[in-house]
């Protein structure tokens, strides 16, 4: 599931962020929030992981985890992420790239999305 932020900007539509939810296996999440440089600390980033967060519990995670690169480590502890290990992650360009493995269990924090008709 991908939650997407947009803005007119200059009279054009923009991208400013978006964040995913996935399914590792049952009921183990990941997630990841990027957000374009010029809308970073405005707060668009932590809304766009609050919603992937209530979208897997709504989907029975019990556990969100993350391979943050190393210059978001700060903004997922603010999100109540809790640093595991370092080590390096392969992006599917086939790239590896140093990373924090993060957590977060899914009662400390994780909003639920609102019940719909």
């Amino acid at each position: 599931m991908f939650f997407i932020a947009t803005a007119t900007l200059a009279d054009a539509e923009s991208i400013l962020g978006f964040a995913s939810d996935y399914r590792i296996d049952g009921s183990k999440h990941g997630t990841s929030v990027y957000v374009r440089g010029r809308a970073t600390r405005c707060g668009i980033g932590s809304a766009l992981l609050r919603l992937a967060e209530a979208h897997a519990v709504s989907a029975g995670a019990v556990s969100i985890h993350i391979e943050a690169s190393l210059a978001a480590v700060e903004f997922y502890k603010a999100n109540g992420y809790v640093e595991i290990e370092r080590g390096r992650t392969h992006l599917r360009s086939g790239y590896a790239i140093d990373c924090a493995f993060m957590r977060k269990d899914a009662g400390r924090g994780v909003p639920r999305l609102p019940a719909v008709c």
